[in-house]
């Protein structure tokens, strides 16, 4: 019963416009970026800033049409009045089509595209206010209104929020359900903390409250009613990786409870009317056509046709090791997010791998499905373990990272490179040289399995800090920004266990695309910068692979000296 005309006036005048008398419809407004994503932190900023010009508004159903009550009407003849009445929709209004397919199956393509999930509706039933089973709701990434019980300050910055104390309502009691601490920037952190304290009350209104989350926090009357996304509920009941996404001004906080989980409905399917585009290698693309890098005219497609391409070479680098990804669903330059750990239901082509002492599954794959169905998962980075999955305890390969300080010039980093192959040449070592996508360059070291992480990180350390003491005014191990300028920064940590380094082929998620390309060291005098190549470089290059030896290298007895 909350009438917001005044806050969706261009909606309501694009509405008013429908070819009809009268009319009750159901849909939701929504912001839509220009590339098409959508998000309800988004929606929460065009409302409280008032820059309403992305709100669109797509409508689900109608329950009442000229004066005519439809809702005991089956859903199928209702969507059919609903498409007729929108067959030339004003600007903003769309008509929200739908999937005759297995839910499962529906539900499986919708979190490869990296969306929220899908609602599943009975074809046949009426409409029915409230909840029940004539609708059901299916998370890729769960979300849950929450309400507001408390919050902390930054340690260092008493007047910024540090994270927000959430509850939910259990019958009479209010329950802890975990600290939230990102998703707001500074200045929705200064709107939240001036509500609460109008709010604040001594005493903790939770049920119980952990005493760790007890530690700092200043404590509010439960009014504030907000929308969280997360990954997971843990064992005590609180959220994993949530991350706040606005206030909900629609729902009051005693109606707030712990919602369940459903799964989609099953039914042997038929395909989607529309139909996603299949890759080369016979896995699903949906949006083919959809930009990954502004104003470089590269697709989902353009990707997957390039990994296609570069397959052998970098999948002789890849294939069987933990891999790490930096997900942008919605391209470059919008927001991304690293992912090392890994459901199944990710890709029958991305492989969970269960590694000693570890609780999540990490990721794996194993061949060029596995890299198409990264790009299906929006993925513009992989980095790649220095083990094999099958024995994740002993790495066969090391990596220096070469990251100049930005008054660097490059011509200093091509001269660290080759100081650093020298010294390695002094121990036996053959190295291979890899330009980073970045600002900087790689130089790994294959080796004989046998040497434990920690043995491999102490190698590194020690050969870097032999550098760094030899050449104080050129190389610092010290990983302090402050006390890079004027040197580069020998990175030894990605030798340790769970670390990481981009993969040699992979693209980069950086303005213009770049790759991270091996390179022969005679090509190192005239490289022009670790960003120097792109796709077309590197299928150009895919037929004379300067890593070809890398693995005869490791298999030729290559080890680690005790230093």
């Amino acid at each position: 019963a909350n009438d917001w005309t005044d806050r969706f006036k261009d909606i309501a005048a694009a509405l008013a416009t429908l070819p009809c008398q009268n009319a009750i419809l159901d849909g939701e407004a929504v912001h839509m970026a220009a590339d098409g994503t959508m998000s309800f932190h988004a929606l929460q900023n065009a409302l409280s800033t008032g820059k309403k010009d992305d709100l669109q508004f797509w409508v689900f159903d109608v329950l009442f049409i000229d004066g005519e009550d439809v809702r005991d009407r089956p859903l199928l003849e209702r969507k059919a009045l609903l498409k007729e009445l929108l067959k030339t929709p004003p600007k903003r209004i769309h008509y929200s089509d739908h999937f005759d397919a297995s839910g499962a199956q529906v539900l499986h393509q919708a979190c490869s595209a990296s969306l929220e999930g899908i609602i599943s509706k009975r074809a046949d039933d009426a409409y029915h206010s409230g909840r029940g089973d004539s609708w059901v709701k299916s998370k890729c990434i769960k979300e849950q209104e929450l309400v507001i019980g408390g919050y902390t300050t930054q340690p260092k910055h008493p007047g910024a929020l540090g994270a927000l104390l959430m509850g939910y309502y259990n019958k009479d009691d209010f329950i802890f359900a975990g600290k939230v601490g990102t998703g707001f920037s500074h200045s929705e952190g200064h709107a939240l903390l001036t509500k609460l304290k109008r709010l604040e009350q001594k005493q903790p209104p939770f049920k119980s409250i952990p005493r760790l989350a007890r530690k700092g926090a200043m404590f509010a009357k439960p009014e504030l009613v907000a929308h969280v996304n997360f990954t997971e509920w843990t064992h005590d009941g609180v959220m994993r990786h949530p991350s706040f996404q606005g206030l909900r001004e629609d729902k009051p906080a005693p109606e707030v409870v712990r919602e369940k989980e459903q799964a989609p409905p099953v039914k042997k399917a038929t395909t989607p009317k529309k139909q996603p585009a299949k890759a080369a290698d016979g896995v699903t693309l949906t949006h083919p056509d959809k930009q990954l890098y502004p104003g470089f005219s590269i697709t989902k497609r353009d990707l997957a046709d390039y990994y296609e391409k570069v397959a052998p070479l970098m999948l002789a680098q890849i294939a069987g090791r933990p891999i790490s990804l930096v997900r942008c669903p919605a391209g470059e330059g919008k927001p991304c997010f690293f992912q090392r750990h890994g459901a199944e239901s990710l890709s029958p082509f991305v492989k969970p791998v269960k590694l000693p002492g570890d609780k999540e599954p990490y990721l794996m794959i194993e061949d060029a499905r596995g890299l198409t169905a990264l790009v299906q998962m929006g993925v513009l980075e992989i980095h790649v373990w220095g083990s094999n999955a099958d024995d994740p305890q002993h790495p066969d390969r090391l990596v220096f990272d070469l990251d100049p300080a930005p008054d660097v010039p490059f011509a200093e980093v091509k001269k660290a490179a080759e100081d650093v192959r020298d010294g390695l040449k002094e121990l036996k070592l053959t190295s291979f040289l890899k330009a980073t996508g970045g600002k900087g360059l790689h130089i790994v070291v294959p080796f004989e399995k046998g040497p434990s992480w920690d043995e491999t990180k102490d190698f590194a350390r020690t050969f870097s800090e032999t550098m760094a003491k030899a050449a104080p005014d050129r190389f610092t191990t010290n990983i302090r920004k402050a006390a890079r300028t004027g040197k580069i920064f020998i990175d030894y940590l990605r030798n340790g266990e769970g670390a990481s380094a981009v993969a040699a082929y992979s693209i980069r998620a950086r303005k213009g695309a770049p790759i991270a390309l091996p390179i022969d060291w005679k090509e190192l005098k005239s490289l022009k910068g670790g960003d120097a190549f792109h796709m077309k470089d590197a299928m150009k290059r895919a037929k004379k692979d300067p890593w070809r030896t890398m693995t005869t290298a490791a298999i030729a007895g290559q080890r680690l000296p005790k230093l």
